[in-house]
């Protein structure tokens, strides 16, 4: 569990980088992102940290290394999923518009973030993070369940 949990911490810092990349290269930032420079070296990299957590557990529970309690876990696998796309659409189509879900999970100070027109950041650092909690979320219950 700690791996994936990990990885799904790599995942909120990469996220931000891959949006931030040309800033970065502007004042010299060696982020992962700037050195992939390329989107689908970059998405690979978004791919292995947001869905390598998946395959971890998965293996974890098909080796009953974990109850099977913990299955949970794929509820959170469509966040992943739509970070991905937006991730994508990020890449090759960065000027495309996206509406907030309501199932992308808690967005603070929503109004404030469209004022300054940082929605196109916003929904997916959110949403990377979103996807931490509701994992972290769903480990601790099912721990306490068990």
């Amino acid at each position: 569990m700690s791996a994936a949990v990990g990885l799904w911490v790599v995942n909120i810092l990469f996220t931000h980088s891959m949006m931030e990349t040309s800033a970065d290269k502007k004042v010299g930032k060696k982020t992962l992102a700037e050195v992939l420079k390329r989107h689908p070296l970059q998405l690979a990299a978004s791919a292995l940290f947001n869905f390598t957590p998946y395959v971890i557990l998965l293996i974890a529970l098909l080796y009953s290394h974990l109850h099977l309690a913990f299955g949970a876990i794929f509820l959170v696998l469509p966040r992943s999923v739509a970070l991905f796309y937006l991730l994508w659409q990020y890449c090759y189509h960065p000027d495309r518009e996206f509406k907030r879900k309501w199932w992308y999970g808690p967005i603070e100070h929503w109004d404030a973030i469209c004022e300054k027109h940082l929605e196109w950041f916003a929904i997916r650092w959110f949403l990377a993070r979103n996807i931490l909690q509701f994992a972290s979320l769903c480990f601790i219950v099912c721990s306490l369940l068990q």
